[in-house]
């Protein structure tokens, strides 16, 4: 059992409430691009969403994933997310005004500058990935996730 105060609970609801066109969207597209996968994580949501506190993440019938990080200006070194569902999938979103931040896919030979609005998905346990820094503005990313651990 998760215990949260109150008003965070609330601020955490507001939240994820306003935040429901953008999980519509990234479900939306995660259907077309694998829709068994899709199904899978639909599945596994609505089935953790049910017996568990998940149950606050379900804002809209598109849910599928059951993490969601907010990075700020997030630089990183190359890694894998091992954490993550094998051969599974991960949906970066971005936001803000910048510059820099591009995404890094060595293994497929790929730099992305993400522009606000733009978002990718990947396989991040099986894909070296890396974020260079921000070098002006500000870039807000949200990435969807679903660590191995959340499934049933």
């Amino acid at each position: 059992m998760i215990k949260i105060p109150g008003y965070k609970l609330n601020v955490t609801i507001d939240f994820l409430n306003s935040f429901t066109p953008i999980t519509q969207a990234v479900g939306a597209l995660f259907e077309v691009i694998d829709p068994l996968n899709y199904r899978k994580y639909s599945d596994n949501f609505n089935s953790m969403a049910d017996n568990t506190p998940a149950k606050i993440m379900r804002t809209t019938s598109r849910n599928c994933f059951l993490g969601m990080a907010i990075l700020v200006d997030l630089y990183c070194k190359l890694h894998r997310d091992s954490r993550d569902t094998t051969d599974g999938w991960v949906a970066d979103v971005a936001f803000g005004e910048f510059q820099g931040g591009h995404l890094q896919i060595p293994q497929i030979g790929f730099s992305f500058q993400l522009n606000p609005g733009d978002v990718i998905f990947m396989r991040s346990s099986l894909l070296l990935h890396s974020v260079s820094e921000v070098t002006s503005g500000n870039c807000i990313g949200v990435v969807f996730f679903t660590h191995e651990s959340m499934q049933d």
